[in-house]
């Protein structure tokens, strides 16, 4: 599966009530050419790893609560806007760094 992640500007997990014996996990890539609406069985490990790549801050804990979820629901796991405020890796080191030798 090809994603444009320079054109994605959010990330959302939409679920229904409809498992276990149908597909209930979709993925929206919203992009400037519209929403693409992915069912969770094609969401593979080259896509996490592109999630991983290229969406800095994207909220695990809400794709693992999605994927445990029987609600129809819309959660918000990543927008451009709110990655800007989210630290590295190495920013997060050495902030616990900084409290520890404190």
């Amino acid at each position: 599966m090809e994603i444009p992640w320079p054109e994605v500007s959010a990330v959302g997990i939409r679920t229904t009530a409809d498992g276990p014996f149908e597909e209930d996990v979709f993925w929206l890539f919203v992009t400037p050419r519209g929403t693409a609406e992915v069912p969770g069985r094609f969401i593979d490990e080259a896509v996490l790893d592109g999630v991983r790549a290229h969406l800095p801050g994207f909220a695990w804990e809400k794709m693992i609560a999605a994927s445990m979820s029987t609600d129809e629901r819309l959660w918000r796991a990543w927008h451009r806007e709110d990655s800007r405020y989210a630290p590295s890796k190495d920013e997060l080191a050495a902030r616990f760094a900084a409290l520890v030798a404190r």
